[in-house]
Order: C-alpha cells, then structure tokens, then sequence
C-alpha cells in the first residue's frame, strides 16, 4: 500500500497537499449528497437553524476552509516548491496543485451569495 510505509507508519497525511485534497473530498461529497437530498427531500423551506440537517452545517463549514486552503497549498507548491525545470508538469501534480483549487474557485464564485 502506497500510504503505508514499510514499518506501518501511515504517511499519507504527511503533506499538507492531501489534507487539502481530503478536505476537497469531503466538501465535494457533501455537496453532491446536500443537491441531491434537497431534490428529493426537502419539499418546504426551513424557517430555523434548527431545521437545518447537520450534514448542511459540515458543508458551511468545509464551503469556507476549503477553497482557501487549496489555493493556499496550490500558491505554496507554484511559487516555492515547483522546480521550474523544461520538463512538462505530470498529470498527478497538475490535478492536485491547479484543478482541484480551479474547481473550487469556481464552485465558491458560482455558489455564494
């Protein structure tokens, strides 16, 4: 297992770049499950925070650490750790420090009010 070392130390969350993919994880999964049961459920609108389901409160949550932190990370990686050198930036390092903080920027700019 790539997230097990050989002396079973998970490092996995070693780098800041994962916990800001989890996160991102967590937030978009949310988000998918918060559209979807509001389609089906949610017939009439709630009057108090109260009525809110606790799933909606995590998304407040992760709606707000998210997207800075990945652009936090993505900054972070371009301007101090990205070495600059002619070879072409792989697939993988594209992903995790461009699209993802691309997807939420846009997520937060088309979703808050």
């Amino acid at each position: 297992n790539a997230m097990v070392t050989d002396e079973g130390m998970p490092y996995y969350f070693l780098y800041l770049t994962n916990w800001t993919g989890f996160i991102s994880g967590v937030y978009g999964v949310l988000a998918a499950y918060a559209a979807v049961d509001c389609y089906y459920d949610w017939s009439k609108p709630t009057q108090s925070p109260s009525e809110v389901p606790r799933f909606v409160h995590v998304l407040w949550a992760l709606k707000a650490i998210a997207p800075a932190a990945q652009l936090l990370i993505t900054l972070l990686y371009w301007v101090l750790l990205y070495p600059g050198s002619d070879k072409p930036i792989s697939p993988a390092t594209g992903l995790a420090h461009g699209l993802c903080a691309g997807v939420l920027l846009v997520d937060y700019m088309c979703l808050n009010r």
